[in-house]
């Protein structure tokens, strides 16, 4: 059912809060939820927030119920109330949002389309000179898994710049670019891994490797003859797998496998 009204957006690990309205409020949260799990919200503080502790610590609730001429005024009323604007989510104090309800029209639509298409992207957290940078040192094998640790976006964002999939307003002026692009391209329809040329292993690493894979596989927890008996003996007795499995510091399934004799079968 459609709603509308004031919502608030509650972190229980803090107790901050986002407030906002909207004519329809549940397909406002989805569009809320939508953005957050991709990064790609525009009020960054809740975004950080969201990265840092998870979907699961935010609580959504439904604060007033209202008619649509009513909801900046209320908004306001409950950003003040709950200071969420000084010490919680919110961006401005009052709200200004002229377009509540609007609904574009199809050319309107696709002129926004068009016009997204032709910058490459709706937004970005990456300035200019930092596009430059990353595609710098991506020409110069730098892994894009270090780029997003450096620039600290996700490894989404770092793959679509460098392939030129958005920030196309950019222009990249790296001489053997596009060239470069191709044939990491073509490297991958070859089934192979592309710009790992020049990165080897260390010689320890790949004898330690070596004796991982091939040497003898060690059990990771070794019980006595004397706790074995202990232990089937307690069960028999009534004593369930989670109390044996507390006593003995390792997981239910270890102890149940042992009650069920499916390991540490020579012990009688």
């Amino acid at each position: 059912m459609n709603v509308s009204g004031i919502y608030k957006i509650l972190c229980l690990q803090n107790n901050k809060c986002y407030i906002g309205s909207a004519v329809n409020i549940r397909k406002r949260w989805n569009s809320h939820k939508s953005e957050l799990n991709n990064n790609k919200h525009t009020n960054q503080k809740l975004q950080n927030a969201w990265n840092k502790y998870g979907s699961n610590q935010f609580q959504f609730l439904i604060v007033e119920k209202c008619c649509k001429e009513q909801l900046l005024l209320l908004e306001e009323k409950y950003i003040k109330e709950n200071n969420s604007y000084i010490s919680g989510f919110n961006l401005v104090e009052t709200p200004t949002n002229n377009n509540l309800g609007l609904k574009h029209t199809q050319l309107s639509k696709v002129k926004m389309s068009n016009s997204a298409k032709t910058r490459g992207r709706n937004s970005g957290s990456l300035t200019n000179e930092q596009v430059k940078q990353i595609r710098e040192k991506f020409f110069n094998n730098e892994r894009i898994i270090n780029l997003s640790k450096q620039f600290d976006v996700s490894r989404k964002t770092i793959t679509q710049c460098v392939y030129l999939k958005t920030y196309t307003d950019v222009e990249c002026n790296i001489n053997g670019y596009n060239e470069m692009l191709k044939d990491v391209l073509q490297t991958r329809k070859q089934g192979k891994r592309p710009k790992s040329s020049g990165w080897k292993h260390t010689t320890e690493f790949i004898e330690k490797f070596r004796r991982c894979v091939t040497g003898p596989k060690l059990s990771i927890r070794k019980f006595t003859i004397e706790q074995i008996i202990d232990i089937r003996n307690q069960k028999n007795n009534g004593r369930t797998c989670r109390e044996l499995a507390e006593k003995y510091n390792v997981n239910q399934n270890t102890i149940s496998k042992i009650c069920r004799r499916l390991i540490y079968q020579d012990v009688i």
